[in-house]
């Protein structure tokens, strides 16, 4: 169940979601799930053709997939699009806490930027950190799209 809504009364642009997940365990998981998020985003126009798009969020899972352990994510993240650039940053933090041993923290950070061409193309690329079990990855990536505009009769 969800439930998302605007804040605009309170900050313009600002808005809310918040989720609940519950499920009761069955055959092979004993384990009931049980999970909740909660998160504040927006959209502020804060310059001629600028956005800011900043969120925050958390998130608690409790025997998800039957797992007993408990997980904690943090996220914050924040995205400025200025005319057809685009730049994003976020930075999760993730806490498990298993049944009968110590909590684990692990961490990941994105950056990405891109281009949104007038005929339609964009080019977007990326980079991930990742600290995850003990373990450094990072990733490196692109993505290239093309719209197709429509309209509807």
């Amino acid at each position: 169940m969800a439930l998302d809504g605007d804040l605009g009364i309170v900050v313009p642009g600002l808005a809310y979601h918040l989720g609940f997940e519950s499920q009761e365990g069955g055959t092979g998981n004993p384990e009931d799930e049980f999970g909740i998020a909660a998160a504040l985003y927006g959209e502020f126009e804060i310059g001629e053709d600028t956005v800011l798009g900043p969120v925050v969020e958390y998130v608690h899972q409790s025997d998800a997939g039957g797992i007993a352990e408990d997980r904690d994510y943090i996220t914050l993240g924040a995205a400025l699009v200025h005319g057809p650039w685009n730049i994003a940053v976020s930075d999760t933090i993730r806490t498990i806490d298993p049944a009968g041993a110590g909590d684990v923290d692990d961490n990941q950070f994105q950056v990405s930027g891109g281009y949104a061409f007038d005929n339609g193309l964009a080019l977007d690329i990326g980079y991930k950190h990742t600290e995850e079990s003990n373990s450094d990855s990072n990733t490196v990536g692109a993505l290239l799209t093309y719209t197709l505009p429509f309209s509807a009769p």
